[in-house]
């Protein structure tokens, strides 16, 4: 599968709303070339690395002027793990279900669990078992990407 270069504005909540640039490449010139254009008013950059097949992680984090989120898709390679959470980066960010698999490298990096539901909408109860679970995962930070019906559907969620 190719994955196109792409620079896209997406919110990014913590405490508070955060404008991220989202960087997705093949090459590594093509991930510096867009660290480097990303305007200084951003909050974040996130940069899904497994798709670099040159990535250079010291490279990323000298050429960041914004906060770091790394996405990793696949935490097979335990070397890039110790890489990722030893030092420099603010964010990393894994699906739920790869938590086992990197709660021994967790480090300075505030770590982002996500699970994703484009299908639907768990109700509240299972949305709040599924942050329970990302917690005792260890996640600093739980995002739920989920396909909401209504804006009253959204508010209900947010409240939790």
């Amino acid at each position: 599968m190719l994955i196109t270069s792409s620079i896209n504005i997406n919110y990014f909540l913590t405490n508070l709303k955060m404008i991220c640039a989202s960087i997705k490449v093949q090459k590594m010139s093509d991930a510096i070339d867009k660290l480097e254009k990303v305007p200084n008013e951003y909050d974040l950059v996130e940069i899904w690395i497994n798709e670099i097949q040159d990535l250079n992680v010291n490279l990323l984090k000298e050429k960041t002027k914004n906060l770091l989120l790394i996405k990793l898709t696949d935490v097979s390679d335990q070397k890039l793990l110790e890489e990722i959470f030893g030092d420099g980066f603010d964010y990393v960010d894994i699906d739920m279900k790869d938590l086992p698999s990197v709660s021994q490298f967790k480090g300075r990096a505030k770590l982002i669990a996500s699970y994703h539901d484009l299908e639907g909408t768990p109700n509240l109860g299972e949305a709040k078992e599924i942050v329970r679970k990302m917690r005792e995962g260890g996640a600093d930070i739980c995002k739920l990407v989920l396909m909401l019906i209504s804006v009253k559907t959204a508010l209900f969620h947010c409240s939790c």
